[in-house]
Formats: C-alpha cells, structure tokens, sequence
C-alpha cells in the first residue's frame, strides 16, 4: 500500500502538468512545423543574467505575430545533477516546461510547449551556470 501512495504522489504533478498541456494544445487551432534548422539559441548566447533570474527571450524574429504558443526541442549536458532550465510565459509566474540535469555528463533532451505574449516574448531561467544546452524552436500554434 505504501508503495502505492508513494506512486501516486510520484505521477501527481505530472498528470497535472499533462492535463495543463494537453489544454493548451486544445485551445490552439493550427500548428506550424518550421522545418528542418539549426540550433536558435546555444549557451554561450544565452544571457549569464538568467542564472537565478527570469530573462525575456524575444521570439518574435522567428514565430510571427499572432502565434499562441511555441514548441521548443531543449537538448544539454552538464556536470551540475540538478541544474537546470525553465521556461514560461513573458509575465507568468509559473513555469510551463522546466529541463533538468538528471545524470552527470549525459545528454539530456525534452520538447516544451511555452505560451507567448502578444510581443512573442518567453522567458527563462537558469538554476546553475549551464554546461552545454541547445534550444531549437521546432514550431507554433495559432
């Protein structure tokens, strides 16, 4: 029984946050698939002020106006077990996708779908000084 619980309150968040992006997939009514690309932001782009703190990324640039939201492929490594990577909504006060380091040294990937504001601006955080981490906006929903 007590593994049980352990279980549910393991899988809990998850859900929820499944349940939350399983609605903001519902509530878009076209996804746009960019294509084949390169990386938009590496590391050393990155801006060394977002060690702790949220800083605006301007999409705008690539997502065009009047997008809802973005999908974004997060691929890193680093030696600091624990670090890593948030993202939300310019404005918001909680995350919508977080990447953590989970194993030292190893390659660690997610796709996040972050919503935008009306200026195509996310935000992000670092927890740590990342090692490498490579983000790619893979797409968007109108």
């Amino acid at each position: 029984m007590k593994k049980l619980v352990f279980l549910i309150l393991l899988l809990l968040p998850s859900l929820c946050f499944a349940d939350r992006i399983q609605q903001l997939i519902n509530s878009q009514t076209s996804f746009v698939y960019r294509g084949d690309h390169d990386w938009d932001r590496t590391k050393p782009e990155f801006d060394a002020a977002a060690v702790g703190s949220y800083t605006d990324w301007d999409l705008s640039a690539i997502v065009p106006a009047g997008a809802k939201t973005v999908v974004l492929f997060v691929s890193g490594k680093d030696t600091t077990v624990g670090a890593s990577l948030s993202l939300r909504k310019n404005g918001d006060t909680y995350p919508t996708g977080v990447w953590y380091n989970i194993i030292d040294s190893v390659i660690v990937t997610g796709v996040y779908i972050v919503p935008l504001d009306s200026s195509g601006i996310i935000e992000y955080k670092y927890s740590a000084n990342m090692g490498v981490l490579n983000v790619k906006v893979i797409g968007w929903f109108f």
